[in-house]
């Protein structure tokens, strides 16, 4: 927090190879030492051992590696599943420090813009390719909880329902199946 500095950490695990692959060949680069020794303060951290396993949950981490880059305030402000190489990881890190890509300027989007379907799209996604699943879940169930039963039924919203809603235990679930004629109206069939 003194030093003002923006967080990296490296989620692994001992028995991924990818993770053992960037351990051993690309965060020992000359070039990615500099970068990030200069830029952020760095973590690595075993999410089966210790506080590893509290932090998999808290961040979603459940593939390997996780790269997550905190803000210099201890937010979470980019999150990626896979290995990099060295360019790979230089322009991820970059991308990671630029506010117009953090999660926080989606989210803010999408919530002061309207709650529009393009803002919650674009929102969602950034929260799935970090693997962060469950929370994007959530946006979207929370998203269509919130409109009137009639502007469900569309084509846009099943592509919501599709792409994000997996528990049968949630109640746009139930919702689609009580109205699975309408659904089949709007939408490819096949894919109801």
């Amino acid at each position: 927090k003194a030093s003002q500095k923006p967080m990296f950490v490296d989620a692994y695990t001992t028995w991924c190879g990818p993770c053992k692959k960037m351990a051993k060949e690309v965060f020992t680069q000359e070039t990615i030492g500099s970068y990030f020794n200069n830029t952020f303060i760095n973590y690595q951290m075993d999410m089966e051992k210790g506080e590893g396993v509290d932090f998999a949950k808290l961040y979603e981490v459940n593939a390997f590696p996780t790269l997550l880059y905190f803000d210099s305030e201890g937010k979470l402000a980019f999150k990626a599943i896979g290995a990099k190489d060295e360019n790979g990881l230089l322009s991820q890190a970059k991308l990671a420090l630029n506010p117009e890509y953090q999660l926080a300027t989606y989210k803010k989007e999408y919530e002061e813009g309207g709650k529009t379907t393009s803002d919650l799209t674009r929102y969602v996604n950034k929260l799935r390719e970090g693997g962060t699943y469950v929370t994007a879940a959530q946006v979207v169930t929370d998203y269509i909880n919130a409109m009137p039963e009639k502007e469900r039924i569309t084509a846009d919203v099943w592509k919501l329902i599709s792409g994000y809603i997996y528990d049968y235990k949630s109640n746009v679930f139930e919702f689609v199946l009580k109205n699975l004629k309408k659904y089949n109206a709007v939408a490819d069939k096949d894919q109801v």
